[in-house]
């Protein structure tokens, strides 16, 4: 997997996490977005995986979700410090 590859899958689940908490609370798109002060459209184009969005941006979203921002990364499986990991994947540096 090239590293834009793990990035976008970086992207994707972290949105499939947003919508499940969004569907979890039984809130549509537009009630979040207004809630979080962010664009009903680049909340779906993120949910969809096709958006990457700034800190500030998640940090909203998580306000208007009323979540800590780490609940978007639950279930992502990150390199521990020490353990080998190529270089360009998403929170890991090249170690020798």
């Amino acid at each position: 997997m090239k590293a834009d590859d793990a990035y976008i899958s970086i992207y994707k689940a972290i949105g499939v996490n947003a919508a499940r908490l969004r569907s979890q609370q039984n809130r549509s798109q537009t009630f979040v977005a207004e809630r979080a002060g962010i664009d009903r459209s680049a909340l779906n184009r993120f949910e969809s995986g096709k958006y990457n969005p700034s800190i500030e941006w998640l940090c909203k979203l998580a306000d208007g979700l009323g979540v800590p921002v780490v609940e978007f990364f639950s279930g992502l499986e990150v390199a521990a410090p020490g353990d080998i990991a190529r270089a360009g994947a998403c929170g890991t540096a090249k170690r020798e």
